[in-house]
């Protein structure tokens, strides 16, 4: 099975020369001067070329586990873990008490699976009696 690397940026050197010219218009009014010969437009593709290159490299980053150290590294990370949250149905027989206690376990079945999936209850669980009348 072929591993397809993640493609973190697909501007083109056009587009960050493009990018580059539509700022200079916003950050240094004063430049006018947008030809090929002008020193920094010069300068504007040698940094677009880099970057470029650095995208190139940055895509074809083979491991997961590098990917996200170099993501870390420019300071976008893993979201933290959160606990599953799930609406359960529980048919209690008369004379039940009105609230689960904590460690209260359920066990999801997965069709076609043989591994049930565990939920516990973290704390006490308000059973709410409702019923719809017709």
């Amino acid at each position: 099975m072929p591993i397809f690397p993640l493609n973190v940026d697909d501007r083109s050197f056009e587009d960050l020369v493009l990018e580059a010219k539509r700022r200079i218009v916003a950050y240094t009014p004063e430049w006018t001067d947008f030809n090929e010969s002008d020193p920094g437009i010069t300068l504007v593709q040698l940094f677009a070329w880099l970057t470029q290159t650095m995208l190139y490299r940055l895509n074809r980053v083979p491991d997961d586990r590098m990917f996200v150290s170099f993501m870390n590294l420019i300071g976008y990370g893993p979201s933290p873990a959160v606990p599953a949250t799930a609406i359960v149905e529980v048919k209690l027989a008369p004379g039940s008490g009105t609230t689960v206690v904590p460690g209260f376990q359920l066990a999801l079945s997965a069709p076609g699976k043989d591994d049930d999936i565990p939920f516990e209850a973290d704390g006490q669980v308000p059973l709410v009696g409702a019923s719809l009348v017709t």
